[in-house]
């Protein structure tokens, strides 16, 4: 900020003098001035001139860091951590942000929070800070696999989780605890998974029935005593 000040003592020459500060101030003391270093010129009755350097400190500028972020346990949840901490200026800080004015918060949920932190001088420093969250659990059907014959329960259905915090455990409504269901017949079934961290997610997967096989004998044939016929049922048939 252009708000810092200095004087400068004069211990010889003889007055009146003529003060010169780089952005044309002309008295002992400049004023609004930034952080750096001034060259000012005194120049007194005699004309004689001296060049007075003038370093004009500040405070390092506000910076926030996040110390500690814990993101939710499950997608939806409110039960992340944030701790702040901030550096520079003149210290004696205050945190506001979510509603309250400490550095660390619990109980949160994932979102971008406005950060507000202000000195003991009254600088301030605006941020966001994030908190994330894992994705929600889903399940997907990775194969289906029909029964051999209509109405048969040999079929099967492998599925897969994703999202959440991985560790999955399956669960079947009608039995088992793998994501492959086996031995199944046709027909819908849910299905439940639970990560490490006990967030759940569920899906129904139907599997379908097997279509009848087509079986032609052909047309009407007529036997005499004696005589025999071998029936052609196709060649999806094996005798």
């Amino acid at each position: 900020s252009s708000d810092g000040s200095a004087i400068i003592t004069i211990t010889e020459g003889e007055g009146p003098f003529v003060i010169k500060w780089p952005d044309n101030q002309n008295t002992l003391e400049g004023i609004n001035l930034k952080r750096g270093a001034y060259n000012v010129l005194v120049t007194d009755v005699h004309d004689c001139t001296v060049i007075q350097p003038v370093l004009v400190d500040a405070p390092d500028a506000l910076q926030l860091n996040v110390t500690n972020k814990t993101i939710p346990s499950c997608n939806a949840f409110c039960d992340g951590q944030i701790t702040l901490a901030a550096t520079g200026g003149v210290g004696n800080y205050v945190y506001e942000w979510n509603n309250k004015t400490v550095a660390a918060q619990d109980q949160l949920c994932a979102g971008i929070y406005p950060v507000i932190i202000k000195d003991g001088n009254g600088c301030t420093l605006t941020k966001d800070v994030a908190l994330e969250q894992p994705a929600a659990i889903s399940l997907t059907l990775v194969k289906a696999t029909l029964p051999t014959c209509k109405d048969g329960c040999d079929g099967s259905l492998e599925i897969t989780a994703s999202g959440g915090n991985s560790g999955y455990q399956y669960t079947w409504a009608t039995g088992g605890n793998t994501n492959l269901k086996s031995n199944t017949c046709p027909g819908e079934y849910r299905a439940m998974v639970t990560d490490v961290k006990g967030c759940t997610g569920e899906g129904i997967f139907t599997l379908s029935n097997t279509p009848p096989l087509p079986l032609n004998l052909g047309g009407g044939v007529t036997l005499c005593v004696g005589q025999t016929y071998t029936l052609d049922a196709g060649a999806q048939w094996t005798s």
